[in-house]
């Protein structure tokens, strides 16, 4: 379980900052505050949250952030098991409270979205004793959520991708370097791209 393990939540106003130590029963409160009853406001809430321009941080060690780094991309790794293309990953923890980083996959019909979604699941638990917190969407929708907590790993078709762009209204954050980790031509990494 590593939501709330040390971590605390900064909040900058003006030129103020103030530590609140939160626990996971705050986090969840919080995570359940910014979601609705539609099953996928959460997934609007990510969208409109990228805009806000007051300052929410996780601040936490490095060893921390290293962690959750590998296992979002173990999470991009199993979705590349399963031929998911365009595959990125975000560091959008100096973002958001939500999570820690954004991975997004494409797939190219409902039944390879569902086999990606399963092996991604299968893999964090196999692995990692790491069960997904809450599974949103439907294949047949065309995006599905697999919300860990510190990660997110959004598998989406490419019309609800490039409906929604995500990755354009989270440009803020730190792109993840996956071309060492991927098979070629499946990770998108720009240019001076790459983050530790």
């Amino acid at each position: 379980n590593h939501k709330g393990a040390g971590r605390k939540f900064v909040e900058e106003e003006e030129e103020e900052v103030f530590l609140n130590e939160f626990n996971d029963e705050d986090l969840d409160a919080l995570i359940e505050e910014s979601s609705g009853d539609d099953g996928f406001s959460e997934l609007d809430d990510l969208v409109d949250d990228s805009s806000n321009s007051a300052m929410n941080v996780m601040v936490f060690s490095k060893e921390d952030d290293e962690e959750v780094q590998k296992l979002a991309m173990e999470a991009a790794v199993a979705g590349d098991e399963r031929k998911a293309k365009d595959i990125t990953c975000l560091r959008v923890s100096h973002l958001t409270v939500i999570t820690s980083f954004f991975v997004f996959m494409s797939a190219s019909s409902p039944p390879q979205l569902r086999a990606i979604v399963n092996n991604i699941q299968g893999t964090m638990v196999q692995k990692h004793k790491l069960p997904v917190r809450r599974l949103s969407g439907t294949a047949e929708s065309g995006w599905m959520l697999l919300d860990y907590g510190d990660i997110m790993v959004h598998v989406m078709d490419k019309d609800q991708r490039q409906f929604y762009d995500l990755e354009s209204r989270w440009a803020a954050g730190i792109k993840v370097d996956l071309s060492q980790h991927l098979v070629p031509n499946t990770a998108k990494v720009g240019a001076g791209a790459g983050a530790g």
